[in-house]
């Protein structure tokens, strides 16, 4: 099928964007139905390669573009409106949606910088205006820290894959652990704060079954990572990973059964009458269980036994068995209407009388036993600040988390990982720890970090923690709705491998020309083949010979702390777009003094803008067109509360997106009528140039795959 890119004309003129432009567009009109320019009848001449039908518009239009209108989308929802800001920094693009509204869905590519308090507002007023299906962020599976606000981490939640239950007694009368496990706000994959943690030691005690209970927790695995919880005020709080909550129970001893005898309470009435054999018959069988046995094992055989009785025996009317006299061993066995609190228990024991509030004869009750700025010594949380690296705070809990209705849907259908997978993943994980980085990669890595700094401060001078735009983009998609939110960019790994050769050859060949030039030095001097005098200059040679190598290296790191020394209003002006991103000049580069001063290092323009281009314009269309491509945060609802989790796309590429990782496994949200993709402005015009190359959806995995190393691009 045949795809056109439409892009109007732009009255403003400008030369190629490579530093600053220095007059801006305010006559930018809203952005409406897409006109046909320069890009359609380029991409026109394509038509041949029989692409999927798309289309790309015009984020903003100046003038009338020269060629006729593209045919109109109808049913297409109609683009919303927007700023001046928002249209001058946005290219608007369109796939083919099966489902969506006229078959096709919109993807809204905004540029932003990194340093930019202006680029988060207008991160948050697209999203709010269009109130997409799907985000995605310039972010990876390696890059997942920067949604962790290390300046506010707010409230401290936990999630764990996995709740076990240690020290439970033999035999078949005693509870599963997952019985147990469903008394507990202690779940799978459910926010829970340290209180909670604490509150189920006392749930487990309040069965009558156990003198004691503790809990302890393991770090969280590397292939794990935060969710994220919705409070009360809109806002995200982060829900750090353990890898395991364990709780391990004693056994509760009580005195040896003497007697047992059955009882019908009042609350019965003359409802409820115990046929006299059959009674006589099951206090005889508790005697001779509590004679083979323990106390807690006796009740807990007789528990089935006494229940089926009552209800052969009443008609419409709920009955429960409650234990008394435990503490003498003179036992009670009590018929009474059941509670709504009762009923609601999803396993009962019959002892919870001789346990409120976890107390009782023979238990131990679980004492937090902290200050005011400390963790209950008996929550054993092992390198607690390994875990979350910031300082401790008081304790939270999640009780002003946002409430979800009952039923609410949230469109998104994902599995748990098995227990098989997850540790599949982590032996995977632990076998590529061991592999060392190359030298290159290392090289590239102490570069970046050292930019990282830099572009950090410039960032603090605007008012801008680092990570801001993306915290700003998936808190603002979680209150509008949005399904899910995916990691679309190249891995970090992959990209700094191939930015490292390039720049780590560059210095090499940078370091030849200074040991060329020193050993003509030195040859010279001793085969005196130097004139008199001129060792100064010889050796002033090789000096200038070495900064001319280290030039280019250092460079970027000098434009970028220059950056960070300006004011921020400076600072804001210098980021900030001067011209459309889309419109007659796709071919020029965008490139902003300062932050972009990296792409000076030799080498560095292919690894961190062209294949990066490349592969966030085909995660974008899979975001459009429900391909699996990235992992992604997605909505999911969890005893009441609106939980965004971490997990993987089912079928998607592995050095992307590797099973095991996150919760879970996802299936690509669908049908999709709008995305919006938040990437750094230097992106934008690539991925509108390689949407055009997008051919369909085995052509877009394959140059994923081919993106990632796993096969030809």
């Amino acid at each position: 099928m045949k795809v056109s890119l439409h892009a109007p004309t732009c009255s403003h003129t400008g030369t190629q964007l490579v530093h600053k432009i220095t007059s801006v567009n305010t006559n930018l009109p809203a952005l409406q139905t897409p006109l046909s320019g320069h890009a359609a009848a380029k991409q026109h001449g394509k038509s041949k390669r029989g692409h999927s039908a798309r289309r790309a518009m015009a984020a903003s239009s100046g003038a009338s573009a020269t060629a006729t209108s593209a045919p109109p989308t109808n049913q297409t929802a109609p683009i919303p409106e927007l700023s001046v800001e928002i249209r001058r920094d946005t290219a608007v693009l369109e796939a083919a949606s099966e489902g969506a509204p006229g078959g096709r869905a919109r993807a809204y590519v905004l540029g932003v910088s990194h340093v930019s308090r202006e680029s988060c507002e207008e991160a948050a007023e697209l999203i709010r205006a269009v109130r997409p299906d799907v985000v995605v962020l310039e972010l990876c599976k390696d890059r997942l820290r920067l949604l962790l606000d290390q300046e506010n981490p707010g409230k401290r939640l936990w999630h764990t894959p996995r709740v076990k239950i240690s020290g439970l007694p033999e035999g078949e009368a005693w509870p599963t652990p997952d019985q147990l496990i469903s008394l507990l706000r202690t779940a799978p994959g459910r926010p829970v704060a340290t209180q909670d943690i604490e509150a189920d030691c006392s749930r487990l005690l309040e069965t009558g079954l156990f003198s004691r209970a503790r809990p302890t927790t393991q770090l969280p695995m590397a292939t794990q990572a935060p969710n994220y919880v919705r409070d009360l005020d809109g806002h995200l709080n982060p829900v750090i990973p353990l890898n395991q909550v364990e709780f391990t129970v004693t056994e509760r001893k009580l005195p040896k059964l003497v007697s047992f005898t059955l009882r019908v309470d009042s609350s019965l009435g003359e409802s409820l009458q115990l046929p006299e054999e059959a009674s006589v018959q099951l206090c005889s069988e508790a005697l001779e269980a509590g004679a083979a046995g323990s106390t807690a094992e006796a009740c807990l055989r007789m528990l089935p036994k006494l229940e089926a009785l009552a209800a052969a025996s009443v008609q419409g009317q709920d009955v429960e068995v409650v234990y008394r006299g435990i503490e003498s061993g003179q036992i009670e066995a009590v018929f009474k209407a059941a509670t709504p609190e009762s009923l609601a228990r999803p396993y009962r024991t019959g002892l919870e009388g001789s346990a409120v509030g976890g107390e009782g004869p023979g238990i131990e009750p679980f004492r937090p036993n902290r200050g005011p700025l400390q963790l209950s010594k008996n929550l054993i949380i092992e390198n607690l600040a390994k875990v979350l690296e910031v300082a401790p705070e008081t304790i939270d809990t999640v009780a002003d988390t946002a409430v979800v209705g009952e039923g609410a849907e949230t469109g998104n259908v994902w599995r748990p990982w098995s227990d098989e997978e997850a540790q599949q993943a982590i032996e995977k994980e632990n076998e590529e720890e061991e592999e060392k980085s190359s030298w290159s990669e290392q090289f590239a890595m102490a570069l970046t970090s050292a930019y990282a700094v830099q572009q950090s401060a410039a960032a603090a001078k605007c008012g801008v923690p680092s990570g801001e735009v993306w915290r700003t983009a998936l808190e603002t998609a979680s209150n509008v709705g949005t399904k899910q939110v995916h990691m679309g960019d190249l891995p970090s790994n992959v990209m700094a491998q191939r930015l490292g050769d390039g720049v780590w050859r560059a210095a090499l060949i940078g370091a030849g020309l200074v040991v060329v030039a020193a050993s003509t030095a030195i040859a010279g001097e001793l085969t005196h083949r130097l004139p008199e005098g001129t060792e100064a200059l010889a050796a002033g040679g090789v000096a200038a010979t070495a900064l001319l190598a280290a030039f280019p290296i250092v460079s970027p790191l000098v434009q970028i702390w220059l950056l960070a020394q300006k004011p921020k209003e400076e600072i804001e002006d210098i980021v900030r777009m001067k011209e459309p991103l889309q419109g007659k000049n796709m071919d020029a580069p965008v490139e902003i003094w300062g932050e972009d001063a990296l792409l000076q290092w030799p080498g560095a323009r292919q690894p961190i803008i062209t294949e990066r281009d490349a592969y966030m314009a085909r995660t974008i269309w899979s975001a459009a067109t429900g391909t699996p491509a990235s992992p992604a945060y997605i909505a999911d609802n969890d005893a009441g509360m609106r939980v965004w989790r971490y997990v993987i796309p089912q079928g998607g590429p592995p050095a992307a997106a590797p099973p095991g990782y996150g919760d879970g496994e996802y299936q690509p949200a669908a049908p999709v009528s709008s995305v919006v993709a938040i990437v750094g402005t230097a992106h934008v015009r690539g991925i509108v140039r390689e949407w055009e190359r997008i051919e369909g959806r085995a052509e877009c995995l394959q140059s994923l795959n081919g993106l990632l190393g796993e096969g030809s691009f």
